[in-house]
């Protein structure tokens, strides 16, 4: 599957992505209630800010639907060991084992 840079038309699919993720990912660190009312239409506007912004993406994307989401950028720490910061990868719960992240996080490093 094709890695390319994340455009602005993108962002519905990265929103859900990021959204469902989290629901998947994270029921035993965070409340219920917090993960039930994470809402995909704020998550289009925090992306849109941070893709207009200083933060690269990549994405994986096919029939519209996001299968994998990479954010990096400058680090934001002032002890710079990296040239960049990796601030996140995600990957559709359905594509898992398939390679994506690794494909995600070697376009990053290049």
């Amino acid at each position: 599957m094709p890695t390319r840079k994340g455009r602005l038309s993108d962002i519905p699919a990265i929103a859900k992505l990021h959204v469902h993720s989290w629901q998947r990912c994270y029921p035993s660190f965070l409340p219920k209630d917090f993960l039930a009312n994470l809402d995909i239409e704020k998550q289009k506007q925090r992306h849109r800010r941070y893709m207009t912004g200083n933060t690269d993406y990549l994405v994986m994307i096919e029939n519209e639907q996001c299968l994998g989401l990479a954010s990096y950028g400058t680090p934001r720490s002032n002890s710079r060991i990296a040239d960049i910061e990796i601030y996140t990868i995600y990957t559709n719960s359905h594509h898992l084992g398939q390679g994506i992240g690794t494909a995600l996080l070697e376009c990053m490093i290049e």
